[in-house]
């Protein structure tokens, strides 16, 4: 998290993503990156870096600063405080009357009847009265390293910064007595689905505070607890080169439909406007975007382990 002004919260940290295959060695890597940072360390300089360490071949430095490049360029960095105005229905003479009642509130002074005649309904009111909104979405995981599949999927409220996939990834691999390695590329898929269902048209069109509570039971069906909990498997040898096999073929696919090269083409980067020009999403999306040339992202900022593969 980051913060853009005084008691801004915003999402920067961008989820980087890594397919690359130079003549028959495919390399694979998941991290995080700040969108905002110095420029101690550029993309060039840290693929530098990488290529170094992992024994790569040279030909994938400049492949692997452009991948960076390319994902820096089509993040837009997320803010939560302005992103709860919106959910709220804050905007115009309500978002107004809304500012203007909760700097009063704190002094004791607030009045409901102000928000009445700027036209905020009785929903409205009542959101005001809570601390925040919320947007609880199912999020899932499907994350392969070697032969070890993790799948699970649960609620995740998009709306709250408290929520940190790093830390949520970290208390996952710790109770499944998976290795650190799984942390970065679980972090890195969360990032994707989150950025993805913020910035979807109707990602953030509703709150879900005031959604009716299943009050059949407290126990789940047994149907329910399947999908609701965390499962490893253990693929054979073979099993594994057939699902590298399909990986590299939707790489390539996703590649050619993108007009892209060398990063996964998975549904977080919404190019086409962030959702239409009416929705939230790009109502929320007037921060600067970096172009391609920039040089001045900060230094990942979650652990990285990386996979090679020949082929």
């Amino acid at each position: 998290m980051g913060e853009v002004g005084r008691g801004q919260v915003v999402d920067d940290l961008v989820p980087i993503r890594l397919d690359i295959t130079v003549d028959g060695v495919r390399y694979v890597d998941a991290f995080s990156w700040g969108f905002e940072g110095d420029d101690r360390v550029t993309p060039e300089a840290f693929a530098k870096l990488l290529v170094r360490d992992e024994n790569l071949s040279d030909a994938f430095g400049p492949r692997i600063a452009l991948a960076i490049k390319q994902q820096l360029h089509d993040f837009v960095p997320f803010d939560f405080d302005r992103a709860q105005e919106l959910v709220s229905g804050a905007g115009g003479r309500l978002g107004a009357a809304i500012t203007n009642h909760a700097g009063a509130a704190k002094k004791g002074r607030g009045d409901p009847d102000t928000l009445h005649d700027a036209g905020a309904s009785d929903t409205q009111l009542d959101q005001l009265a809570l601390p925040r909104q919320e947007n609880v979405q199912v999020v899932s995981i499907d994350l392969r390293m070697g032969r070890i599949i993790l799948r699970d999927q649960f609620e995740w409220d998009i709306l709250n910064h408290e929520n940190c996939p790093e830390s949520f990834a970290t208390q996952l691999c710790a109770d499944l007595g998976l290795p650190s390695e799984y942390v970065s590329n679980m972090a890195c898929g969360l990032r994707e689905q989150l950025y993805s269902l913020r910035f979807s048209p109707d990602g953030l069109r509703h709150s879900t505070y005031a959604r009716d509570l299943d009050t059949t039971g407290v126990l789940r069906s047994l149907a329910d607890t399947a999908n609701w909990q965390p499962t490893v498997e253990c693929l054979s040898k073979e099993d594994v080169e057939r699902v590298e096999r399909r990986e590299i073929r939707e790489a390539r696919l996703n590649r050619r439909n993108r007009g892209r090269s060398d990063f996964d083409a998975s549904p977080r980067f919404l190019a086409a406007g962030l959702g239409g020009t009416d929705s939230i999403a790009a109502r929320m999306a007037g921060l600067r975007r970096p172009t391609p040339g920039d040089s001045d992202p900060d230094e990942p900022s979650s652990s990285r382990r990386s996979r090679k593969r020949r082929h």
